[in-house]
């Protein structure tokens, strides 16, 4: 969703509403709408904490026609870092044949509360986004309308040799702080 975006959403009760973007975080993939003139719509029930084996279902949409896809949580590990630096709660892989339409919509147990968000990793795996990191990224987009990030003003480049990693500079912004 970008700024200026027109955002439709489609409410439990089939109504369609507009929805004005409140902020992004790009980092977690993460957006806050604000329905217009809709009334107060609930949250999910978070649900509790997702185990290898755990039945997952991922909705999705495809022009207006809802989608469901079955499967299971195949792995739950710890905190990682996003290739674009968001720190996520909660490694959830699920084993789960879902495609492009089901990314970004939600992932729900067997009682029907939410698991997380659906994204796709390295080599197209389905992961979950957990709640937690959606919740975290949604308060500091309703107060402040976007989440900060630090800024090198450098273009890097990975270099592995063995065991050791390193970056290469590319390029350098003329006004960013690397630059003196």
């Amino acid at each position: 969703v970008e700024a200026g975006e027109e955002v439709e959403l489609t409410l439990s009760s089939g109504d369609k509403v507009k929805a004005e973007l409140v902020g992004r975080d790009p980092s977690t993939g993460t957006a806050l709408l604000k329905p217009a003139g809709a009334p107060d719509v609930p949250p999910l029930t978070k649900a509790g904490t997702a185990r290898p084996g755990h039945l997952a279902i991922a909705v999705g949409n495809s022009d207006g026609a809802s989608l469901a896809a079955f499967g299971t949580v195949g792995e739950v590990g710890p905190a990682w870092r996003s290739m674009r630096g968001g720190t996520i709660d909660r490694r959830i892989n699920l084993a789960v044949n879902a495609g492009g339409r089901f990314e970004g919509g939600p992932v729900l147990d067997a009682k029907g509360a939410l698991i997380g968000m659906l994204l796709f990793g390295p080599r197209r795996r389905a992961l979950v986004m957990p709640y937690e990191t959606i919740e975290r990224a949604v308060a500091t987009l309703r107060e402040k309308g976007h989440v900060a990030r630090g800024y090198l003003g450098a273009g890097l480049h990975p270099i592995r040799n063995g065991d050791t990693h390193g970056a290469m500079v590319m390029s350098l912004d003329d006004n960013g702080p690397a630059k003196a």
